[in-house]
């Protein structure tokens, strides 16, 4: 019998309940067999083929999503969505950024305000006068070329307008002299009358002396000047506005009398009518020199930084004598309340011989010129022709 064969009757009594087979041959060992509740054959489950996945397209990702019956209603169109509406991948939320909390803005003290308020007034006062000075210098270069062109010749720089047809008419004009309320008009040359600057005093040039011969009708300066008393008396100063638009004010600090012929005084005519710049050496002479012919002293010591403008006029004590007052430029003229009298007064030769004094300062006195210095720093000594 075929072993096989012999298996499948085993097999066949088994399923029969039958268990009086027996094996015709080698009985084989097998398990007991189990209740049919817990032995039953079941079909294996086919496998399923694969599916082949659709490549990822823009059309199917444009595809609609299919719709679920829910009762005729769209769960999609439920939760806010639209069937066109692709389905989107979860938006990442950004983390929420804290705000700083803002400060509250203390209010402005007064103090603060009222800085803040006086420094706006000042700005806007700068820019006033600022554009006051550009409108001044503009309006200044209109009228000064009508004036050139009306005299066909240039016109100094800043000229004021109340000069400008004087000087078209005589170009040596230098300003207008203003003492103790009297103008008069400064001249370089007598052409248009009034005061007229010595030789060598120049309105165009840096000097630290000048000089200026005046009438008597332009200012009745020894009256004004003549005695201690009076010098007190008096205003103690004059102004000068000049062509370029330049108001100097002077101190007077000394008065003397001096001669304009040199044989009124041992062959020396003093040279009352400086100007330029000096030495040292000659700075230092000249101070000494207007100390003892002064009337009196008024404590003011020249300085060798000082700008000097000496004024004269006639006077009726000698023939051919000048009254002369010295004045100092200055910011702010501080009036001398007391002088006192001069014990060593340097008078004239002619004049000392009409007082029937001695001249304590004729053997003394050897002529005396100024050393100037110019621009270029040369030196130059002046002589009595420079003055005559």
């Amino acid at each position: 019998m075929n072993r096989d064969n012999e298996l499948e009757k085993i097999l066949e009594s088994i399923k029969n309940k039958d268990y009086s087979v027996e094996h015709e041959t080698t009985p084989i060992d097998l398990p007991a067999p189990k209740p049919k509740t817990e032995f039953e054959f079941k079909e294996a489950p086919k496998e399923a083929a694969p599916v082949e996945e659709e490549p990822v397209t823009e059309e199917t990702l444009t595809k609609e999503a299919p719709k679920e019956e829910t009762g005729g209603f769209n769960i999609m169109e439920l939760a806010g969505f639209s069937e066109a509406q692709k389905e989107e991948e979860p938006v990442k939320e950004e983390p929420v950024k804290k705000e700083k909390p803002v400060k509250e803005k203390k209010p402005k003290s007064p103090e603060k305000k009222k800085t803040v308020a006086i420094f706006s007034a000042v700005a806007a006062a700068w820019v006033l006068i600022a554009l006051g000075f550009v409108l001044f210098f503009s309006g200044s270069n209109l009228y000064v070329k009508k004036y050139e062109k009306k005299y066909n010749m240039p016109f100094p720089k800043g000229i004021p307008h109340e000069f400008c047809d004087l000087y078209g008419q005589n170009p040596t004009l230098a300003g207008r002299l203003d003492i103790d309320g009297k103008e008069t008009l400064l001249y370089g040359k007598p052409d248009g009358g009034g005061a007229l600057f010595e030789k060598g005093s120049d309105i165009n040039a840096d000097q630290h002396y000048r000089a200026a011969a005046l009438e008597v009708s332009d200012a009745d300066l020894e009256t004004l000047y003549g005695t201690g008393e009076a010098y007190t008396s008096s205003s103690q100063s004059f102004t000068f506005k000049t062509i370029h638009g330049e108001k100097q004010t002077y101190h007077i600090i000394a008065a003397y009398y001096v001669n304009t012929k040199p044989e009124d005084d041992n062959g020396y005519v003093f040279p009352y009518n400086c100007y330029g710049n000096f030495s040292s050496k000659s700075y230092n002479h000249y101070q000494d020199a207007i100390k003892r012919r002064s009337l009196y002293t008024t404590g003011y010591t020249i300085s060798k930084d000082d700008y000097c403008m000496t004024l004269s006029v006639p006077t009726d004590i000698m023939p051919d004598f000048r009254f002369v007052v010295v004045g100092v430029r200055t910011d702010e003229v501080k009036k001398i309340t007391e002088t006192k009298e001069n014990k060593m007064l340097h008078y004239p030769q002619a004049y000392c011989d009409k007082l029937g004094i001695r001249n304590i300062f004729k053997q003394f006195s050897k002529p005396w010129y100024p050393e100037i210095v110019t621009e270029n720093g040369d030196k130059i000594q002046l002589s009595e022709k420079d003055f005559s």
